[in-house]
């Protein structure tokens, strides 16, 4: 089972299906299903503008379809604003990549576990 792990309040913003572009410095062969992690760690500037209560963390969340990796440029950046609903400048080193998400559906039970780094496996034992 693929898990890809975000931060709250953006992982929240997903489950509602008002965030479907997730910035990512890095890119994934990845498509299709794949579950959601709410991490431990918050953004703090992104809770001051969606300020989100009672928030999963450190806990599989929901599941959603990966359904495309799109290499971003400033330009494309600012005509996405809509779908990834960050308000802070392009990156080129921090917002390389957008992850086009679709079908988010939140766990009726979440299942509580650490997160990891990129796209990755969830162990049987998790």
């Amino acid at each position: 089972m693929k898990v890809l792990s975000i931060r709250q309040p953006w992982a929240e913003l997903i489950l509602q299906g008002r965030k479907t572009l997730e910035i990512r410095s890095w890119k994934t062969a990845h498509r299709g299903e794949t579950f959601l992690h709410s991490a431990y760690n918050l953004d703090g500037a992104a809770l001051k503008r969606y300020p989100i209560e009672d928030q999963e963390r450190s806990a599989i969340v929901g599941k959603f379809q990966l359904d495309n990796v799109e290499e971003l440029d400033a330009r494309r950046w600012r005509e996405l604003a809509n779908y990834h609903l960050s308000d802070w400048p392009w990156d080129p080193e921090k917002c390389r990549y957008g992850f086009w998400i679709s079908g988010a559906e939140r766990l009726d039970v979440v299942r509580p576990c650490k997160g990891k780094s990129f796209v990755f496996e969830l162990e049987d034992d998790q």
